[in-house]
C-alpha cells in the first residue's frame, strides 16, 4: 500500500481529459475542412479579380497550408493546455455546491 495519497483520482483530474480529448478531435477534424475552403474561397476571389485587361494567377503554395497548420494546431494546443491547468486547479466540491443566481 501506498502512503504518499489516495489512490482516488481527483474529480478535476478525472474531468479535464474530456474536454480537452474533444477540442482536438474537433481541430484535427476542421483543418482538412479550412484547408478546402481556403483553397475554394482563394479561387474564387482570383476569379473575381480577374479582368478583361488582367488575369490574376492562383498558385497556392503547399507550405502555405503547412504553416497554417501548425499555427492552428499549436494555438489548440496552448489552449488545452490553459483549460487543462484551470480546470486541474478547481476545488470540484465547491463548484458542485455553488448555487446559480
Amino acid at each position: 500500500t501506498s502512503t504518499s495519497g489516495s489512490a482516488v483520482p481527483s474529480p478535476s483530474r478525472m474531468i479535464a481529459p474530456l474536454p480537452n480529448c474533444f477540442s482536438m478531435l474537433l481541430v484535427i477534424a476542421s483543418i482538412p475542412v479550412g484547408c478546402l475552403t481556403g483553397y475554394w474561397l482563394g479561387q474564387l476571389m482570383t476569379a473575381m479579380f480577374s479582368s478583361d485587361l488582367f488575369r490574376l494567377p492562383f498558385a497556392p503554395n503547399r507550405a502555405t497550408y503547412g504553416y497554417a497548420s501548425l499555427i492552428i494546431s499549436l494555438a489548440a494546443i496552448a489552449t488545452v493546455a490553459v483549460v487543462a491547468r484551470r480546470v486541474g486547479q478547481l476545488d470540484m466540491i465547491a463548484v458542485l455546491k455553488a448555487r446559480e443566481a
